[in-house]
């Protein structure tokens, strides 16, 4: 049995292109926040820039894994491999609904209830991590809860993408696999 080198898992995934692409969607969010820290811009615009990132961001990741789940047909890419992809797309995913949350409360914190007081920066980051992670996995919000509607949209947005993710992509990805193949072979011996 052959041994799997860092250098081909690289090369098989695109691993370079998919962390780029994630940072820079990361990075669009510590730049809302600060920007609002510096209170350049209008909070209502910081606002409703976080939410239009937020929507984009569910788009960019659901063509992307779809984009994924074609690659890994076409080449013939081991089960093991993608799975190692959505590992690290959905800690993405994660981490930035986190710092979407830390956003939206360091311009209002209306926008969330439930959080103590004299947290610092760092503490609060944390525990919008733990909201994104029970969120994305579906387990509850516990003591942080999203107050606004447009904070409980965003946490909608989150759990959409778990949907996809977990139960469309990962839950049934073989029979999705066999299906797009099986109907491929099918257009074959039909043409």
């Amino acid at each position: 049995m052959g041994s799997i080198s860092i250098r081909s898992f690289v090369t098989s995934l695109n691993t370079k292109d998919i962390i780029l692409k994630n940072g820079v969607i990361i990075l669009l969010g510590v730049v809302v926040f600060y920007l609002d820290d510096l209170e350049v811009v209008n909070p209502v615009i910081n606002t409703w820039f976080v939410f239009a990132l937020a929507i984009a961001k569910n788009i960019f990741f659901i063509i992307q894994s779809l984009k994924k789940i074609f690659h890994v047909i076409n080449k013939n890419v081991a089960y093991f491999r993608f799975l190692i992809f959505m590992s690290v797309n959905i800690l993405t995913i994660i981490f930035s609904y986190s710092v979407d949350f830390f956003c939206l409360y360091q311009i209002d914190p209306s926008h969330f209830t439930g959080l103590p007081a004299n947290l610092n920066e760092a503490e609060i980051l944390f525990e919008f991590f733990y909201l994104s992670m029970l969120g994305f996995n579906n387990l509850g919000f516990y003591d942080v809860i999203p107050a606004s509607l447009l904070a409980k949209t965003l946490v909608m947005g989150e759990i959409m993408i778990y949907y996809f993710t977990i139960i469309l992509v990962l839950s049934d990805f073989v029979s999705l696999r066999d299906s797009i193949i099986d109907e491929r072979l099918k257009n074959k011996e039909a043409n």
